[in-house]
């Protein structure tokens, strides 16, 4: 009996041992995704100036053919 509780604490130990290997993986991975991240919030806010310019000009676009000015 005593044998048998041992080794299962044998087990236990080694299986968390094991865990923290992985947790280490893990977040190592995270900071190259985050990286990655970066550069996307980088193209989009590039996307978004271009989008801000466009609708300014429609605005600009409309108020002459309004006003009939071109």
């Amino acid at each position: 009996m005593l044998q048998d509780a041992q080794q299962c604490c044998q087990k236990k130990k080694k299986k968390k041992k094991k865990k923290k290997k992985k947790k280490k993986k893990k977040k190592k991975k995270k900071k190259k995704k985050k990286k990655k991240k970066k550069k996307k919030k980088k193209k989009k806010k590039k996307k978004k100036k271009k989008l801000a310019s466009l609708a300014r000009w429609y605005e600009k676009k409309e108020a002459r053919d309004w006003l009939g000015i071109r």
